[in-house]
């Protein structure tokens, strides 16, 4: 269950900062990781560093060469890319469709991501919009869908929205998900008459 106050590692805080850069475009196809650039830009050793890119090697968003060291990957061909695309939507409608019951800590978690990614919309901060807009739809997949669609959705939304992103679909999308919120808080005020 999420909390207001989250708690995470030093680890987890990089690859966040890091992963949000890849989705984003901030660095390209191709281009080499340097574990030396990345400890001194956070200010960290490079065990931490070496993590963090082993988990953005599982996710799909680097890829790891033996001796030449970590490099973004690179773009998905189209159809992969399409198949992916047509997953990650069918999980979302599947999960939009579920009548969710969640209680007043989930409403509220999935209220304040909402509220933080208007914010940021608000500010043209798209990278802490996304973050968010992850976190959210990750949460609301959960607990329509279970865990094992919800991880499963997450790799497939980190790859395959790539450099694909731009203030309007985010303003759609946003709109989008307080359409959600709306929809679960009358289910929840019916269960609970």
């Amino acid at each position: 269950m999420l909390t207001n106050r989250k708690v995470s590692t030093i680890q987890s805080q990089i690859a966040d900062i890091l992963r949000t850069e890849l989705i984003f475009g901030d660095y390209l196809p191709g281009e080499k990781l340097n574990e030396q650039d990345l400890a001194a830009r956070f200010d960290v050793s490079r065990g931490p560093i070496r993590e963090v890119l082993l988990i953005l090697h599982k996710e799909g968003l680097i890829e790891s060469k033996r001796n030449c060291g970590n490099f973004v990957c690179q773009p998905l061909s189209e159809p992969v890319n399409e198949l992916m695309l047509s997953f990650k939507s069918s999980i979302e409608q599947f999960s939009s469709a579920e009548a969710v019951c969640v209680t007043t800590h989930q409403f509220n978690n999935l209220s304040s991501l909402t509220t933080q990614m208007e914010v940021h919309l608000k500010h043209g901060e798209l990278n802490e919009f996304r973050a968010a807009e992850l976190e959210f739809q990750q949460l609301y997949i959960e607990l329509a869908a279970g865990k094992d669609l919800s991880n499963l959705w997450y790799l497939m939304a980190i790859r395959v929205d790539q450099n694909q992103i731009t203030e309007k679909s985010l303003a759609d999308k946003l709109e989008l998900y307080q359409q959600q919120l709306s929809k679960l808080q009358q289910i929840n005020t019916h269960a609970n008459q």
